[in-house]
């Protein structure tokens, strides 16, 4: 996962890197802060906390993908610190610290520590306890995090940076068709050791069809 969002940020940033005469996208200073807290609060939007209006409706698996959107965030850090792989997977999701009362405080929690602290492995610990409130363990979290890691450079190539890219494919949010997509080959067993490039291509093929 380290290596695929070292790529996957490698080409999301290539045009920063030249302009800025940068060695690399490390060199940047991204606030992947602010994109975690932000995350977190897209995710809430999906949480029934609104006491005044109707709640939305309950999708785990979305949840659970909104999570991964924020793994992207926490791996670049880890990358910048150079946190290496035994210590992200052997660290974070060890059950360290209370359990959080719900999923609500779980989403907060991680929000919480993206503003308060400049530590990735603090934030990571959170983000570990969060993902034991949405059942996400980290075996699951790869393998929704290679789809989603796919859906993002899918999304840089065909102009999301440009503003030119149609998130809503026939009336449903990319997310969706990804889960959808994800379901499928499970079922079937296809995509085999080259996993990435089926589900990229699978991808091409239902954006073609928008």
């Amino acid at each position: 996962m380290l290596e695929l969002q070292d790529e996957l940020n490698t080409y999301t940033n290539r045009k920063d890197v030249a302009d800025t005469g940068s060695d690399s996208w490390k060199d940047l200073g991204r606030e992947w802060y602010r994109a975690i807290w932000m995350e977190a609060a897209e995710m809430m939007e999906r949480q029934p906390w609104k006491w005044w209006k109707s709640a939305p409706e309950s999708d785990l698996e979305q949840q659970q993908i909104e999570l991964v959107d924020i793994w992207h965030f926490l791996l670049s850090m880890f990358i910048e610190e150079s946190i290496d792989a035994e210590t992200v997977a052997g660290s974070f999701f060890t059950g360290t610290g209370e359990p959080f009362k719900d999923q609500q405080d779980a989403i907060e929690g991680v929000a919480a520590e993206a503003l308060n602290s400049e530590s990735s492995v603090d934030i990571g610990l959170k983000f570990g306890r969060a993902c034991k409130a949405f059942d996400l363990d980290f075996s699951k979290l790869y393998e929704y995090y290679v789809y989603k890691n796919v859906l993002n450079i899918f999304r840089q190539k065909h102009g999301y940076a440009e503003g030119t890219y149609q998130k809503i494919w026939n009336g449903k949010e990319d997310n969706v068709h990804l889960a959808a997509l994800k379901k499928r080959i499970d079922a079937d067993g296809t995509g085999g050791e080259d996993l990435y490039n089926f589900v990229y291509q699978q991808l091409e093929q239902v954006y073609k069809d928008e």
